[in-house]
């Protein structure tokens, strides 16, 4: 946490029209660009005054009371069709998804979520989701309905009435409860910058517990990515460094039950920012960009489509240069697909180091040194599929390699169209689906190999085993005792052995053991210094 900066308490820029210079200072003075966030700044305050005028104008034409009255009345209004909404059958609904790991560690972040509708609301238990951790992801909601716990559900309610008016009053009829202590309501101190990535994750286990109750209302998972790729390189001026967003990375929605999923637009409700012109990256940093477009066959396979990842690859013209790709998600475990759909594809970041003749994988760009010469290349993972891709229409993949969303070999392989010379061969495409049409309906979800194998020992059980021990620690314990006894249990793994929650537990008796021994030699060392 006390990484991130300087911490600044609720303190006012302006006391009645007048600027506090002493706290501008202070903010501009502990920031990389101060300029840049001066304008920002300004752009806010002109904002809030635009809008603190025009309320005054509307109090002045029709009273103080009419007006706050109207506000009750709209959002009560947004309240009731909301509350008519929620059709949903009633019953508790669960499901949980990851976060690749934290960066600190290897561990998995596991989000679970119980979905329970009762009557016209709906209540989010988000038990059994993983303890804070030392890494920025955590998501400070004092146990409430925090927007970033529950913010796809106001996407879902829109969808099924556009005409219900967007304000908080869409909200009222959910209600949350989050662990103290977890990475959805952590304590002090806990790093919060990433909140984001975290809370875009979330929104995927929410939708994923909904999609058993609404599967026609649901779509699969996006690439959960929206990543500002930054770059650090030493200043002209011979004076601390230029920062620069080389381009705000997304990657592909999931498919819904009635269209494609899209491309370079996931996240949809946070993606607000824009494409950075190439000549405008390469005029204002340090890099060549050799590539920056839609990943084929990134989107997932199905009836319809995930929508495509992106790739960004450039190379590095000055020394000692640092890239930053913080929130770059879905490296390990795929998006998720519906009802035969397939996963979307893994992201990926990749190094090429000048003078090497190939590209070498790493996990994650936290704080990546690159140098003159170097070539770097970022791939975001694709959406989900929804449905089943041999029922897709052939002309509709035709489009797709036509496109360049899918190419030929994608085209065989996932969907069972045949492309020859840019045409499609129907006959050769007719016996091909035949012979793969599946014996048995498919299951709702589709995890990907990862997430199937990680959780051949990773179970409910045993992950529920894990959150007793460490939800019984105390809070400073508890992220340090998690990693321990995962550690502990991969190797098993790895040694040959599948361990279940009885081992897991002995596990923990073991080293219990060791740590209160630890614990009785300090104690004894501190008294003998005392006396």
């Amino acid at each position: 946490m006390f990484q991130e900066g300087i911490r600044i308490p609720p303190i006012k820029l302006y006391k009645k029209d007048v600027l506090n210079d002493d706290v501008l200072k202070l903010i501009l003075n502990n920031v990389r660009v101060p300029a840049d966030n001066w304008g920002d700044l300004r752009a806010m305050i002109t904002a809030l005054r635009v809008g603190e005028r025009r309320v005054h104008e509307l109090i002045k034409r029709y009273g103080r009371e009419n007006f706050l009255s109207a506000m009750d009345d709209c959002l009560a209004y947004s309240e009731t069709r909301v509350r008519e909404q929620i059709r949903i059958p009633p019953g508790t609904y669960r499901f949980h998804d990851y976060l690749d790991d934290d960066v600190a560690s290897e561990v998995p972040v596991r989000l679970e979520v119980a979905v329970t509708v009762k009557d016209d609301s709906l209540h989010l238990d988000f038990a059994g989701t993983d303890p804070q951790l030392k890494a920025a992801f955590n998501l400070y909601s004092a146990g409430k309905s925090h927007p970033w716990l529950i913010y796809k559900l106001m996407s879902l309610f829109f969808t099924m009435d556009p005409g219900i008016p967007l304000n908080a009053g869409m909200m009222r009829p959910v209600s949350v409860s989050a662990p103290m202590g977890s990475v959805v309501n952590c304590v002090f101190p806990a790093a919060i910058g990433l909140r984001t990535t975290m809370g875009v994750r979330l929104q995927d286990a929410v939708m994923g517990a909904l999609a058993q109750a609404l599967p026609d209302w649901v779509p699969a998972a996006g690439s959960g990515t929206i990543v500002p790729v930054v770059f650090a390189e030493p200043s002209a001026t011979g004076r601390g460094v230029e920062v620069n967003v080389l381009e705000p990375l997304s990657g592909g929605t999931g498919g819904c039950p009635v269209a494609d999923g899209l491309h370079a637009r996931d996240v949809v409700d946070l993606a607000n920012l824009r494409n950075s012109p190439l000549e405008t990256v390469e005029s204002k940093s340090s890099t060549r960009v050799y590539r920056y477009g839609l990943l084929p066959d990134s989107g997932g396979a199905g009836r319809y489509r995930g929508g495509c990842g992106v790739v960004f690859e450039f190379e590095v013209l000055a020394p000692d240069c640092v890239i930053i790709a913080r929130g770059m998600e879905r490296l390990r475990f795929q998006p998720w697909g519906l009802r035969g759909g397939a996963c979307g594809a893994n992201g990926r970041i990749e190094v090429k180091r000048a003078g090497a003749d190939r590209f070498e994988q790493i996990h994650k760009a936290d704080a990546l040194r690159a140098s003159i010469g170097d070539v770097v290349r970022l791939s975001t993972a694709g959406g989900g599929g929804h449905g089943d891709p041999l029922e897709r229409d052939a002309h509709r993949v035709l489009d797709d390699v036509l496109n360049g969303f899918v190419t030929v070999a994608g085209a065989e392989r996932d969907y069972g169209v045949v492309v020859r010379n840019g045409m499609l061969d129907a006959a050769a495409t007719a016996r091909l689906r035949e012979s793969r049409r599946p014996k048995a309906a498919p299951a709702l979800y589709t995890l990907g190999p990862a997430r199937v194998e990680y959780e051949r020992l990773w179970n409910d059980e045993v992950s529920k085993a894990m959150t007793d021990i460490v939800f019984g620690l105390p809070q400073a314990m508890r992220y340090e005792v998690r990693a321990r006894l995962w550690r502990a249990m991969e190797q098993r793994r790895a040694g040959g052995a599948l361990p279940d929650a009885a081992a897991l537990r002995a596990l923990w008796t073991e080293l219990r053991q060791r740590l209160e021994k630890s614990a009785l030699r300090i104690d004894a060392q501190a008294g003998a210094r005392a006396a």
